[in-house]
């Protein structure tokens, strides 16, 4: 008899689940936590680690040609777009500089294990067109607020979709 599959599996599941539907099911664990407890969810899920992850840099002709890596993200922040869609904005080591970063899990409908796109946004350019990183002795929240305002500012755009 088959076993039924928890929606929100736990991460440390020993399950072969995809990095995608680990980090939806926090997302969604978040969602419906009380307010009051949202930042626990995030922080006992190791969330931040999970996406440290998960950035699909070697996908990216731009970031995997300037051989970028995540090596920790120190400010992190969920909020909810809409009823489908999570909003991630936050500051990570890319590797050895801090730069600004948004994520935004769209799915399908709600409590969907796998979001149906991603949209990432990742670094900052110049006006030369090259990637720019502000010192780890920065503050992370000062880096944030310099985050860019439009697409074209963004190093990186792309919408990654899921495969039918």
């Amino acid at each position: 008899m088959p076993q039924r599959r928890n929606t929100f599996p736990d991460n440390e599941s020993h399950d072969q689940v995809s990095l995608d539907t680990k980090i939806s099911a926090v997302l969604w664990r978040w969602r419906f936590a009380d307010p009051a407890e949202q930042k626990q969810v995030i922080a006992d899920s190791n969330f931040a680690a999970m996406l440290e992850y998960w950035f699909p840099f070697s996908e990216i002709e731009f970031t995997r040609q300037l051989g970028t890596w995540c090596d920790g993200i120190p400010l992190l922040t969920v909020s909810l777009i809409n009823r489908t869609t999570f909003s991630i904005i936050g500051v990570g080591y890319f590797p050895y500089e801090f730069s600004p970063f948004e994520l935004s899990f769209h799915f399908p409908h709600r409590r969907s294990p796998e979001p149906r796109m991603i949209e990432l946004r990742f670094g900052i350019l110049d006006g030369e067109g090259n990637l720019l990183s502000y010192s780890s002795s920065r503050d992370p929240s000062e880096v944030l607020s310099k985050r860019p305002v439009s697409l074209q500012q963004w190093a990186v755009a792309v919408e990654l979709t899921v495969e039918p």
